[in-house]
């Protein structure tokens, strides 16, 4: 009996290492088709529920509003996969990552003025701009900047993993806010509650979106609260 739970528990931890080299494989995947701008590639290993509610022209067309600047960043930005750890939930990977890119404000800086008429005369400005911070990013010493970020793996009924972002959650309590916002524009405090705490009620997403807009909603209702103490007072003599 004692062999076997030792059999046992061996194959569990064995099982679980292997999820986890598994996860960091498909997040530097998706990282790697992210910064080379394969973006139909990259957003084909985001989770269904990702993908629902974010098609993939809209998710190109986030990136490409990044601008000439940070796509070209992007492409020389080296990634620090550190082994997976169990996510908040249940069939959830958590994997850590360290971004190192060349400081952009550096860069910036570092630019040769454009002028209007080389804008104006050029076919395609976005290249041109390209192309000067390429520039700058292979002729000089340019200082770079670490980020410590989270990608989340989920794993899938049927043994497949997919990097999932969170995105309808996102969007579900950033729907919220916005109508909350505009309740409060328009005087409707009643309105604007009823919405912040809908807020309260969406479900973490992993890189923490929700549970910033979250605390945004504590911080009215607290003073709503707050406030409607205050007037409902007995007045002092």
């Amino acid at each position: 009996m004692r062999v076997l739970l030792v059999f046992l528990i061996a194959s569990l931890a064995a099982c679980g290492v292997k999820n986890g080299r598994e996860a960091q494989t498909i997040v530097a995947q998706y990282l790697d088709a992210e910064r080379a701008g394969r973006y139909d590639e990259a957003w084909s290993l985001l989770a269904p529920t990702d993908r629902a509610v974010h098609p993939l022209e809209a998710y190109r067309a986030d990136h490409e509003r990044a601008g000439p600047l940070w796509l070209e960043i992007a492409k020389r930005t080296r990634f620090q996969l550190d082994d997976a750890r169990p996510g908040p939930e249940d069939s959830v990977l958590i994997v850590p990552v360290t971004a190192t890119r060349p400081d952009p404000k550096a860069v910036e800086g570092m630019l040769p003025g454009v002028s209007g008429d080389a804008i104006a005369r050029s076919a395609d400005p976005a290249a041109l701009i390209r192309s000067q911070v390429a520039r700058v990013l292979d002729t000089r010493e340019i200082p770079v900047s670490a980020e410590s970020l989270l990608y989340a793996v989920r794993l899938l009924e049927d043994g497949g993993m997919v990097v999932w972002l969170g995105l309808d959650r996102q969007f579900t309590a950033m729907t919220y806010v916005q109508r909350a916002r505009e309740a409060q524009a328009r005087g409707d405090l009643d309105g604007a509650e009823a919405s912040w705490r809908k807020v309260l009620g969406v479900p973490p997403d992993p890189a923490g979106v929700v549970g910033m807009l979250a605390n945004e909603a504590t911080r009215w209702l607290r003073t709503r609260e707050a406030t409607a103490e205050v007037v409902t007072a007995d007045p002092v003599d």
